[in-house]
């Protein structure tokens, strides 16, 4: 049995300025943790900006990869 990933919702404005609902997945949750992320890290209202990999059927969904700055603070995972 595999461990469950952690999938993070955000809104974000299209070039429109229309409202779009991303989901993002990132790793199971042991490796998130381990990395820094904890169940308070996002909250609502929070500017996020997070450097993603697209699906490529154009659909707002993605997986994590890297970056992630939370009103103007760079999150620095722990390894």
């Amino acid at each position: 049995m595999g461990e469950s990933h952690v999938f993070l919702k955000v809104d974000a404005k299209d070039e429109s300025g229309n409202t779009l609902h991303w989901t993002i997945e990132a790793q199971n949750l042991v490796s998130q943790a381990d990395a820094g992320w904890t169940n308070a890290m996002f909250k609502p209202g929070d500017q996020v900006v997070i450097d993603l990999t697209p699906a490529k059927n154009g659909r707002p969904i993605g997986r994590f990869k890297g970056r992630i700055v939370i009103n103007g603070q760079e999150f620095k995972p722990l390894r």
